[in-house]
């Protein structure tokens, strides 16, 4: 009876925190460490750091789930251990259909997140372009890596940062089919 309680407890509680249109498995920011190797790659096909990460559905009405997301997905506890301010700030990702444009429509997209997590377009979508922005000059900068497969897998299509001096970039560049978002770990 107390497993029965206990197990209907965590049901209602993360039910009242988790995004009914998003998606996701279990994770952790990668360490400076694993972001260090990932890095490296060329493609994450393999690679046992990939499957620490929370992985993600975006649709089109998830526009900035990430806080709640990932508190859901902590166990309560925020995922994203760095603290905003000490990473140059807040951060924004937009992702788009379109090769010219970062404009409407959007695929989805989520801002403050920290270091490591895999989104996927609901639905078969194809990301062509992407949108990033960053709250303040200094510190990290956010950074996405679009990959040729679902849940990040593949060779990475194209890698997006923010130029110095610089608070946003707009993208445009070939098939990707889900993107790793990270920034300051």
């Amino acid at each position: 009876m107390q497993l029965i309680i206990q197990t209907l407890t965590i049901l209602i509680s993360a039910a009242a925190v988790t995004p009914a249109s998003m998606r996701c498995t279990a994770g952790r920011p990668w360490t400076k460490q694993e972001l260090t190797e990932y890095q490296s790659l060329n493609s994450t096909d393999g690679w046992a750091g990939m499957d620490v990460i929370p992985h993600c559905v975006l649709d089109d009405t998830d526009h900035h789930p990430t806080t709640a997301l990932l508190k859901a997905r902590g166990g309560g506890k925020n995922l994203d251990i760095n603290n905003l301010q000490a990473r140059g700030g807040g951060n924004d990702w937009q992702a788009f259909g379109n090769y010219d444009s970062c404009h409407q429509p959007s695929l989805g997209g989520l801002n403050n997140f920290g270091c490591g997590a895999c989104f996927t377009p609901a639905g078969g979508s194809v990301i062509r372009s992407g949108w990033l922005y960053r709250e303040k000059l200094s510190g990290d900068y956010p950074t996405v890596d679009y990959y040729s497969g679902t849940g990040c897998t593949g060779s990475r299509v194209h890698h997006q940062g923010i130029y110095s001096g610089q608070h946003t970039s707009c993208d445009y560049f070939g098939d990707a089919y889900s993107a790793v978002v990270y920034q300051g770990c």
